[in-house]
């Protein structure tokens, strides 16, 4: 194994260490605790209004994907920039609410 790479392994080992053992102490809530908020203020058929008043009220900017038919929004942790939740609303044609994923990203120095 090259030096380059021992490297490279050492920075993915450190990483998921320090995932595993900081846990949720980013700052940010859990992405299972997000879905599940979302999944309690939103029902499928709501409309795009309500969908939308959903994100701000919980201050969140989003976006919306035409071509994927979602919203989408990243809460960032405030103490490190390894860590973000990403958010997926899935809409229907009329932009009504079908489900919605929440899933944590990692990112690497």
């Amino acid at each position: 194994m090259t030096l380059t790479l021992r490297i490279a392994f050492l920075r993915v080992v450190i990483l998921v260490v320090g995932v595993l053992v900081g846990g949720c102490s980013d700052g940010l809530p859990s992405a299972m605790d997000v879905e599940s908020n979302f999944r309690t203020a939103l029902k499928p058929g709501d409309s795009a209004e309500k969908i939308e008043e959903y994100f701000q009220s919980q201050q969140l900017g989003f976006s919306f994907d035409k071509y994927q038919d979602r919203y989408q929004s990243i809460i960032r942790s405030p103490s490190t920039d390894f860590h973000a939740i990403v958010i997926f609303v899935n809409v229907d044609a009329e932009k009504r609410f079908k489900s919605v994923q929440v899933q944590d990203s990692y990112t690497g120095p």
